[in-house]
């Protein structure tokens, strides 16, 4: 008897072990099921018409329901759901949304701290909520994803359990976060404890996260508040929470705490991440946040509507097709859509000065934002013949975002110009971009070397009016053979040595002169006299057309001598006679 029943107790636990089996996975089964959009209103449906403590009694009611612990442990299965990059997410897709750092890690346990010596070694399971403030795992808070996010593991050790703050002095900071001596800081529209206006202060050294997240975190401690009110003794360390969790005073929350996270769920909007998170946590743990799913809750509690009774009527739901994620503030008649706007990254464009028939262009980015039609880029104004524009039109379906546009100037004829680029799209203000070019007229440059024209490296041999030349010759060297080296390029023709240096000898394109017409540059030759003193020519050798050309040793030669013929001066020197054009006479 005893051992049948033994056999028939032990049948028995194992039936009721099996039956609670069972529960357990059809609860898990229910908890899995994520409340769609089309629901959430009637989920909240016993919260309409409350106000001050029985808002906050009702709304810890809501936050319970479905509510199922996540191990600690279960939290790292638990981020593949509620804490994942979207796919379009370049370079992130599918990793871990790092809420401090800003880096990307794989889901699992792989890149799960463990030790690091730097910024994106490896992630945490970040109390937002420090644990040490009351009692870490001693109950269940301990493991509530809505406040345990995955953050990099280096920059959560640099934070502890320092509280959340403004910095107003860094002496650490990495991709947005800051930790530092805090500054004070004042919410515009009032709260349960704050005039609008009214600057509060922070003390000693506390953290500051991204603004990306700060909406988030504010949310998360709000939500927490709402789920655990009066379950836990708050310990001391902290300035953020009264001693308890109590829908008293401040609703659980210090002044301090009230104006700073107030301040940052009012300046960052509910995101697409927080609401894809708030769903992936119902999978997960059965719950939803109520400050996600209507954000306008929190002026009831403590904001500017605090103690007056909610009309759910005038609330929007996160998930209304109207809402719209990180600029919404949840309140019906407050709500507008969205205005398109147009941006540029220039405020205008000046060409270069052209030649005739030259051409230029420019690049430039036009950005659309919350556009609902086509693209067009058009120019206009008196000197709108000499501009283009490429694209001119980007179709409604790919307006939004950076395209980037090709602008150019090609003038048909002489003179200044203007125009404007008008960007433009429906419903969005256009943007104008002035235009200016200039066409000025062209001048032929000459180059002779000792009386010849000189092709030698043929530079560009046509010049803008008030310009110079921007290429040179090859230097010449036709008179080195007589001791003579060459010294630059002058405008001035010199048949005879001087000592006189040309004013506009220029040996490169940085000193040579402008150009208002047609010129001729010669190439200026130098020696040194039995004095030292420098000689000038455009002639060297055969080519010195006088006397002063003679070096004064055979001006002393009575071989030497000057005579006229058919009015032309001619010299002769050693028996050799040459005329004014340098050629040897007959």
């Amino acid at each position: 008897m005893t051992h049948h029943t033994n056999f028939v107790a032990q049948s028995g636990l194992a039936f009721v072990a099996v039956f609670l089996l069972h529960a357990a996975f059809c609860a898990a089964e229910q908890k899995a099921a994520v409340t769609p959009a089309s629901g959430i209103p009637s989920y909240y449906s016993s919260v309409n018409g409350k106000s001050g403590d029985n808002l906050f009694s009702a709304l810890t009611t809501v936050t319970n329901k479905g509510y199922s612990k996540i191990s600690y442990d279960g939290l790292i299965d638990a981020y593949k759901v509620t804490d994942v990059y979207p796919a379009d997410s370049v370079g992130k897709a599918g990793k871990l949304w790092d809420m401090y750092g800003g880096c990307g890690f794989p889901t699992g346990d792989s890149k799960k701290c463990g030790n690091y010596s730097g910024e994106c070694d490896c992630y945490n399971r970040e109390h937002s909520i420090p644990k040490s403030w009351w009692g870490g795992s001693k109950n269940d808070m301990y493991s509530d994803i809505f406040h345990l996010v995955p953050t990099d593991g280096y920059v959560n050790n640099v934070r502890g359990n320092l509280e959340f703050g403004v910095v107003r002095t860094a002496d650490y900071s990495y991709n947005g976060c800051r930790k530092g001596e805090a500054g004070s800081w004042s919410t515009a529209q009032k709260t349960i404890a704050t005039k609008a206006g009214e600057s509060v202060s922070g003390s000693g050294t506390v953290f500051e996260p991204q603004n990306e997240f700060k909406g988030d975190f504010a949310r998360g401690y709000l939500g927490v508040i709402m789920k655990w009110n009066r379950s836990y003794t708050m310990t001391t360390g902290n300035s953020f929470f009264q001693s308890s969790y109590t829908a008293s005073s401040y609703y659980g929350l210090t002044k301090k705490a009230v104006a700073l996270l107030m301040k940052w769920h009012r300046e960052d909007p509910v995101s697409q991440k927080e609401i894809d998170r708030n769903n992936g946590i119902q999978s997960k743990q059965g719950n939803r946040n109520p400050f996600i799913d209507y954000p306008y809750l929190a002026e009831y509690i403590w904001g500017e509507h605090a103690g007056e009774t909610v009309d759910m009527s005038k609330l929007m739901c996160s998930q209304d097709k109207d809402f719209v994620p990180g600029k919404s503030n949840g309140f019906r008649s407050s709500v507008e859509p969205p205005t398109p706007a147009l941006a540029c990254n220039v405020k205008s464009l000046s060409f270069p000065i052209l030649p005739k028939d030259g051409a230029s262009s420019r690049f430039i980015s036009v950005t659309g934002t919350d556009l609902t039609g086509a693209l067009t880029f058009s120019i206009t104004g008196s000197g709108a013949a000499h501009f283009y524009v490429s694209p001119s039109r980007v179709a409604a379906s790919s307006a939004n975002g950076t395209h980037k546009l090709t602008v150019s100037y090609a003038p048909y004829m002489y003179g200044k110009h203007t125009a404007q680029l008008n960007i433009s799209s429906p419903g969005a203000a256009t943007v104008t971009v002035p235009l200016s070019g200039e066409c000025l007229d062209e001048y032929e440059i000459r180059w002779w070397v000792n009386g010849d024209e000189y092709y030698d490296g043929d530079p560009t041999q046509t010049v803008i009016n008030g310009s110079s030349v921007d290429v040179l010759p090859a230097a010449p060297q036709p008179c080195a053979a007589n001791g003579e080296t060459f010294a630059g390029w002058s405008t001035q023709w010199l048949p005879e040595q001087t000592a006189i240096r040309p004013n506009d000898l220029f040996s490169d394109t940085h000193d040579a002169p402008l150009v208002n017409s047609n010129a001729n540059y010669n190439a200026v030759f130098t020696e040194k006299d039995e004095h030292g003193t420098d000689l000038y020519s455009t002639l060297c050798g055969e080519k010195h057309t006088s006397s002063t050309g003679i070096s004064e040793a055979a001006l002393n030669d009575n071989s030497i001598r000057k005579f006229l013929k058919n009015g032309h001066l001619y010299i002769e020197v050693n028996g050799k006679t040459y005329n004014i054009t340098g050629t040897l006479a007959e």
